[in-house]
């Protein structure tokens, strides 16, 4: 059911036809697992509740279209963000009572609408100061965009870098601190832009977490960034820390939604590609068979 919570959790965050189309092997997989558990649900209920045991409703009748009736509604999202079963004989459409099965990720969250999101540490060395700085212009630009920096910093650095903004900015900003890996899945996503404006920067393991899960990159170059981004392909590398350089490149995700969610599906394809474990345990055994054969 994991698979299928993800799946909604996604749709609901990119609820238009060009992302259902991509992502239509996922749904069918999403469909047939909740399928399959409304059939068990309806074999397990009717193991004790004798009515609905003499009058079983298929899987079909006891579930919802994924479609949308949107000829009269203000709400054009073509997508239910949820996927539910109502086990009654006579299926979903009876006048009787009967059992609903619901599940549907949370719409309200303070991450849903314009994000640019960092992680990382709240230090000088990955420039927390000049992440400010972007985002300062960027909300110049962008009213409704939110700043969501998740990670800890020491309090004395980071309550001088929050002194450049104003109220109305501050109030934008968000510090979660630090969040488990297991939860940070749900977080990339939802951003328009991952800002990782690191003065160093060895690899970055969270540019390979924000390229898998969908972020929309834009890094600073570094030992992560020229080894996995190719640059306006699957994210965007900016060599100087000038504010203007890095709004360009903001601009363009915040205006082109198509060229944002190209950079988006080109970064997970990246890393699933070539950067995922088998791929990196293939590559290493190649060196080292390279190694030994030379050797010997």
């Amino acid at each position: 059911m994991k698979r299928v919570y993800d799946f909604l959790f996604h749709l609901s965050r990119n609820n238009n036809k060009p992302w259902f189309d991509a992502h239509k092997d996922q749904y069918l997989q999403a469909k047939k697992i909740f399928e399959d558990f409304t059939a068990e649900l309806i074999d397990r209920i009717s193991a004790w509740d004798e009515y609905l045991a003499s009058a079983k409703p298929s899987v079909k009748d006891s579930t919802y279209r994924i479609y949308r009736d949107i000829r009269f509604s203000k709400d054009k999202s073509p997508y239910k963000t949820y996927m539910g079963a109502f086990v009654v004989p006579g299926g979903k459409k009876s006048p009787y009572c009967g059992y609903y099965f619901h599940l549907e990720p949370p719409q309200k969250t303070a991450l849903i609408g314009q994000c640019m999101l960092y992680v990382g540490a709240l230090s000088k060395r990955k420039n927390f100061d000049f992440l400010l700085k972007l985002f300062k212009q960027a909300r110049a630009e962008y009213p409704g965009l939110k700043l969501v920096a998740v990670g800890k910093g020491k309090e004395k650095y980071v309550d001088q870098c929050l002194k450049q903004l104003t109220d109305e900015e501050r109030k934008n900003v968000f510090l979660p601190g630090q969040i488990d890996n297991s939860q940070l899945r749900y977080i990339y996503p939802l951003a328009k832009i991952f800002a990782l404006p690191s003065l160093q920067e060895i690899f970055g393991m969270v540019l390979m977490e924000a390229m898998y899960f969908g972020a929309p990159v834009i890094t600073s170059r570094n030992g992560g960034s020229v080894t996995l981004i190719n640059n306006g392909v699957n994210g965007s590398i900016v060599n100087e820390f000038r504010v203007e350089d890095w709004m360009e490149k903001v601009r363009q995700y915040m205006d082109d939604e198509k060229h944002r969610t190209m950079i988006a599906e080109n970064a997970r394809e990246t890393i699933k590609e070539s950067f995922n474990w088998m791929t990196l345990t293939r590559k290493m055994i190649n060196i080292m068979d390279g190694t030994y054969n030379e050797q010997h």
